[in-house]
Order: structure tokens, then sequence, then C-alpha cells
């Protein structure tokens, strides 16, 4: 099982919004305009009374072309906030016809387009604007944004090195790319790009989580906490940040300072179930099976129907030389008994042979396959270590290691009992 699924922080799906933009790219107000900066004012604001004094602008006999094709943009963007598309979109055609080479215009049209997840007409919205304005920074990028949304991460790269030269200090454009790289697996471009999100602003937090999550996938630890401990500094009451070290120092061995972190992520959510059962797993790994069974128990409690949990419990329990046979027996009727990891539970409780385990491990996807595997092995080794079979134990544990999901709790466990077993032979 993956150890975390925190949502950090991450480039937007949208670099700005169209009010924002609007606020760059028209005319300054004059006195008589005084309809139009109400209408643009309440806009600005998401006020539920925008579209109405937006219109009351837009009848406004004494409105220059201009200032008409902003009061259609300002109402077109209370539109888009109140999720009405159909009337924002004919107003920002209204705008394009009033102004036909407005680049915002065919921006808010794009940013449309993609809200409705129509990726192939936000692309040819963003073609358009950038035609109007071949400089339109937040063009490229979100048009970048929308070649990812199809899946095309070569023209999604262009749009975005574009970006970056035509706007050299462009945030969302290096955040973007970089996350194409880490996900290509091309770390050291990723990081390249992160270090230059914190050279423009050394305090942007996605930017310091963002290459903290790199540096950890390029296994350089040290350096991530470093990263983390700079976001800490920036936001003390961020329960996920310390979560997140907390989960680098696991993968890194270091269990104390793991379960440290989470006693702090959890003194802020006390009650959270993840972090209840990340501390429970760092517990198992150092020994400490009272508090394990403990603290995975006050998980089960919140997500009784949780697989996972039920195993580690049992597991627990049995290390500390209790049965665990009948709490296993009664937390795993909550569990949904037709998907994995039902087929270690059933083994566990005696009903399945163990190459019955490996077999469901199988799946047609390949990277389900491999973490799934990298799960049996580890679970019936530990059944191994339990009938007092070490040496077929540390043979099934290699195996879920060689895996090399070292993001996966049940790897680190595997680690753990090898180096629990190395240091008893010592």
């Amino acid at each position: 099982m993956r150890r975390y699924d925190f949502h950090l922080l991450r480039a937007n799906s949208r670099s700005l919004p169209v009010i924002a933009l609007f606020v760059f790219f028209t005319h300054t107000p004059r006195a008589q305009d005084d309809p139009l900066k109400q209408c643009q004012a309440a806009a600005a604001a998401k006020l539920e009374t925008a579209v109405q004094i937006c219109s009351d602008a837009i009848m406004h006999a004494s409105l220059a072309p201009a200032a008409l094709a902003d009061a259609y943009l300002s109402r077109g963007t209370a539109y888009d906030t109140k999720k009405d598309y159909e009337k924002a979109i004919a107003d920002f055609h209204e705008v394009v016809r009033l102004q036909p080479k407005s680049a915002v215009a065919y921006y808010a049209l794009a940013q449309v387009a993609m809200e409705q997840s129509n990726s192939t007409e936000a692309i040819q919205r963003y073609s358009d604007a950038l035609r109007a304005n071949p400089k339109f920074v937040p063009a490229l990028t979100d048009r970048g944004l929308a070649y990812l949304s199809k899946g095309d991460s070569d023209h999604a790269l262009e749009d975005f090195t574009q970006a970056i030269r035509i706007g050299p200090e462009y945030i969302p454009a290096y955040m973007n790319r970089a996350s194409v790289y880490a996900r290509r697996n091309d770390l050291s471009l990723a990081l390249r790009d992160y270090d230059r999100i914190l050279q423009i602003n050394p305090s942007y937090l996605p930017g310091i989580l963002a290459r903290a999550n790199t540096r950890a996938a390029a296994k350089q630890y040290d350096d991530a906490i470093y990263d983390l401990d700079d976001a800490i500094r920036l936001q003390t009451g961020n329960a996920g940040i310390w979560a997140r070290q907390s989960d680098i120092y696991a993968e890194k061995g270091d269990y104390a300072h793991a379960i440290r972190d989470l006693n702090a992520a959890l003194r802020l959510q006390p009650s959270n179930a993840t972090l209840l059962s990340a501390r429970g797993y760092s517990e198992t790994y150092i020994g400490d099976y009272t508090s394990a069974e403990r603290d995975l128990t006050a998980a089960l409690a919140s997500k009784k129907d949780e697989a996972y949990f039920t195993l580690w419990i049992f597991l627990a329990q049995r290390k500390a030389g209790k049965p665990g046979i009948d709490d296993l027996k009664k937390n795993a009727a909550s569990v949904k008994m037709d998907a994995w990891p039902a087929s270690v539970l059933r083994f566990y409780l005696g009903e399945l042979p163990s190459d019955a385990v490996l077999e469901a491990a199988n799946n047609g996807d390949a990277l389900k396959s491999v973490g799934q595997h990298c799960e049996a092995y580890f679970y019936l080794g530990e059944d191994a270590l339990l009938r007092g079979k070490p040496d077929e134990a540390a043979k099934l544990f290699q195996q879920s290691i060689s895996t090399g999901l070292s993001a996966y709790v049940e790897y680190r466990g595997a680690m753990a009992e090898l180096d629990r077993m190395k240091a008893f032979h010592n």
C-alpha cells in the first residue's frame, strides 16, 4: 500500500483567472465609466449581483465600444463564476465581435472550454489568443496544460518552454514543465526548474513542496527534508507537511524521526485516520507493537472497511504475543472481499494457500501487479516469520524489496524485518 496520498500543493490547472488578466489588458477607466467600474469591481469580487450590475453597465448608452467590450468581458466572467457557461461564452463572443483582436476574450473562451473538459476547443481558443498576442504567457502556459490533458506532453513542453523564454520569471510555466519532467523521470531537469522557481521566489510554498517530492524521488532524502523544514517554517500548522516529512524519514529508515513528525501532525489533527495508521506502521517497524495496535485500532474505528488497517492490527497483535485471530475475523467482516488485498486476509484466516495469494496478486496493469506482489511477499514473509521459519521469511522479504517500491509500507516493513533479523544474528 502506498504510504500517503497527502494533498500537497501543485501547479494550478489555470494560470490566472480571467478577471485578473482583464485588469492588465484593458484601458484605464475614466470618470464617466462609473457603471463599468462598478461592473468590473463586482465581477472581480465574485458578487452575486455582478451579472445584474454588469447588465446595467451594458445597457448604459454612453459606453464607448471599448468600454462596452470590457463590460461584456466582466459579465462573462461573472457568468463563468456561476458556471453558467452558455451565457459566459455568449458574452465573450460579444467581446470578440467588438474587438476581433482581443487576446483576453479568446483566452476567456479557452478557460471555459477547459472547465467543460473540452481540451480540443481550448487549444484552438488559446491559439487564437496567441495569434492576437504572441507574447501572452498565460495563454501559452495554459495551452500546454490543455495539451497535457490530451496526453500530448511533447507539445505541452514546447509551450511551457516558450512561455519561459518570453516570461523568464513566470512561475506557473516552470511548475508545469517541471511536473512533466518529473513524470518522465527526468528528475535532474525537474530539479533545475524547481531551483529556478525558488531563486525567483524563495518562499513559494508549492515550489518548495514540489522540489522536496522530486528530491525524495531521486533518493536525495536529506535535501528533501531540508526543503520540508523550510515549508514547516512557512506553515507550522499544516499537518500534511509534517506528515510528508515523516514519510521521507520513514523511506530513509529513520523511524524515530518519522514518529516525531507524525506526533506533530497528530497534535494538529488528532483523529486523522491516515496519520494514525502511518504512526502505527512506523511503530510496528521499531517493534512497539502495543502502540501500533492502539493507533491502528483508532484508525480502523473511522474507516472500518480498510483492509490494510485490519492486516496490520493482526500483525501487531501476533508480534505482541496475542492470538489476534478473533479480532481479525471481526474486523475482516467489514472489508469488501472481492478485491485486493482480500486474498491476504483470507490467507491469514486460513481460507487460502500461499500460492493463491501470489496468483491473486497478478494484475493486467503491470504497475498494480508489481505493487501487489510487493505486498504479497511481505505478508507471506510475516507469516513465515510467525511460524518460526526465518530463512523462508528472509527470502520473501527480499522479494518484496526487489520490487523497488520504497514508498510502500510493506517494502519498508520488509526492510525493518531484515534489519531486525540481521541485528539478532549479530
